[in-house]
């Protein structure tokens, strides 16, 4: 079941204030960002990256730390595991939140976001309800998207497809520059494939930009974000 913006936020907020105490450096991702950056959405799971280099070995204490903490809101909370991402120190903590009767929200933090570090990526302060959050750029956001190994679902195409219109092409020309070689292959395999579905000719338009002008067709000339 997706979850409402009202009914997820607080119960993210608990998770980020706590990380941000104990000096984790906690940043919104995925749905949290886009929902911050753009307009409240729906999601079924709130993703927390860690900016601060974080060992697998601190994941369980930090995990049993999200219970913790939501249990002394009055929350059922259970840290259910840790498991690998795409890249060898990649990891995901899992927890899971019951709302209410058939209300389940998962709750994930990242040791990097599609397998990068998040220094690598912009950063933006977002104010909401008088708190202030960390969350990724919308350049950062969009580009954690077009490097995703597990390539694009339809709710993130769509949420691509809004976001277009306000993204800084030269902002995220500097992030995906700063990604360099990583994940080449699989930028080019999603451009690719989000240009074959979507049905926004802006963003088809925006992608054949950076396709044109990322070092695939002509290498050697421009600047290339591969170069």
């Amino acid at each position: 079941m997706f979850l409402r913006f009202e009914d997820w936020f607080p119960v993210f907020m608990i998770v980020y204030n706590r990380l941000e105490e104990l000096g984790y450096k906690p940043v919104g991702i995925g749905a949290v960002a886009f929902s911050l950056l753009m307009r409240p959405e729906s999601t079924k799971d709130v993703d927390i990256a860690l900016e601060r280099e974080t060992p697998i070995e601190e994941l369980a204490r930090i995990g049993r730390l999200v219970e913790g903490v939501l249990s002394m809101r009055n929350y059922r909370a259970r840290f259910s595991g840790i498991v690998q991402g795409s890249g060898t120190e990649d990891w995901i903590l899992q927890a899971y939140v019951v709302l209410s009767k058939g209300k389940i929200l998962g709750i994930e933090v990242f040791t990097r976001v599609s397998a990068i570090p998040v220094t690598f990526y912009a950063l933006n302060e977002v104010e909401r309800n008088g708190l202030v959050v960390r969350v990724l750029s919308l350049e950062s956001w969009f580009a954690s998207k077009l490097i995703d190994p597990n390539g694009i679902d339809e709710r993130n195409l769509r949420r691509m497809e809004k976001a277009t219109g306000r993204i800084r092409r030269e902002a995220l020309f500097e992030v995906l520059r700063k990604l360099k070689v990583r994940k080449r292959d699989v930028f080019l395999a999603n451009v690719e494939d989000l240009i074959r579905r979507t049905q926004s000719q802006e963003l088809r338009d925006l992608l054949t930009f950076f396709i044109d002008n990322g070092g695939y067709r002509e290498r050697g000339r421009g600047r290339g974000i591969y170069q």
